[in-house]
């Protein structure tokens, strides 16, 4: 074990008994974060993902990271059934990645599109090697729990997204559908969010969060396990093969708007 794996660990070991006390009530707990600490920390552009819940059928606790890490390296296929969730969660940490390279600004459709389509079933388990992969509810979780629930499980446990956010540090954070109705409705002395970086209706929004004192680009997607969405322009369903162009999109907005946004999140020193 790594001096950075060991400090994580010790963090990690001290986040969980904080858990523990905020959700006494709890039957189980998936908890999750940094799959190599190690690997992450060396990332120019680290990244960090938020869903909504992880569930387990029988209702066993668990470490998600340590789970994802085991069979990762015993060359097990991660998130096998999710078809959907792999194909598009894989295209959108592709596309994020090209915020490492020094010359971004000169990437193009046809440049991102190449990447994407060079993609094969071995990268996604490359990719989350690297990220930090994180969900809002981390107790008691069921297949497609209401708002209602979510909304509990968030305000309960913000101080402790907080602290995975503060720890981390990532370049860039990416959530599947959390902030509308979600995030967005924890109360504002719980929340703080600064100017939105691109909000034009095309599906993608790239917002502000700020946690311990600095604000964090949040990227609010649509649920990588969506097949298709409601483009609301038009009111016509598109389909989420291409999505990644929209995101593409919106991150070389930004660029125009605050030419030297993204450089500045680069190289982020993590695990302080």
């Amino acid at each position: 074990m790594t001096d950075i794996e060991k400090k994580y660990s010790k963090w990690e070991n001290e986040l969980k008994c904080k858990y523990a006390k905020i959700f006494e009530d709890a039957a189980y707990t998936i908890f999750d974060g940094v799959v190599a600490p190690s690997i992450y920390s060396e990332q120019r552009c680290k990244i960090m993902v938020i869903n909504r819940e992880p569930y387990d059928d029988e209702g066993n606790s668990y470490s998600l990271n340590e789970i994802l890490k085991q069979q990762i390296e015993g060359n097990i296929r991660i998130f096998s059934s999710q078809l959907n969730f792999r194909r598009h969660l894989s295209q959108e940490l592709a596309v994020l990645s090209l915020l490492a390279e020094e010359e971004f600004y000169k990437k193009t459709y046809e440049d991102v599109t190449k990447i994407v389509e060079q993609l094969d079933d071995d990268d996604f388990s490359k990719q989350i090697y690297k990220v930090a992969y994180t969900n809002i509810k981390k107790s008691d979780g069921v297949n497609g729990s209401s708002l209602a629930d979510l909304r509990k499980y968030a305000k309960r446990g913000w101080d402790i997204i907080t602290e995975q956010i503060r720890f981390y540090n990532p370049s860039v954070i990416i959530g599947g559908n959390i902030v509308d109705g979600l995030l967005g409705s924890l109360p504002g002395e719980m929340i703080c969010w600064g100017e939105n970086l691109f909000a034009q209706g095309t599906g993608v929004n790239i917002y502000q969060i700020e946690v311990a004192g600095q604000y964090f680009p949040f990227f609010d997607l649509y649920h990588p396990s969506a097949s298709s969405f409601k483009d609301k322009k038009s009111g016509n369903t598109i389909s989420m093969d291409d999505y990644y162009l929209r995101i593409f999109d919106a991150m070389k907005a930004v660029l125009k708007e605050h030419p030297d946004y993204w450089q500045k999140r680069l190289n982020r020193v993590c695990f302080v």
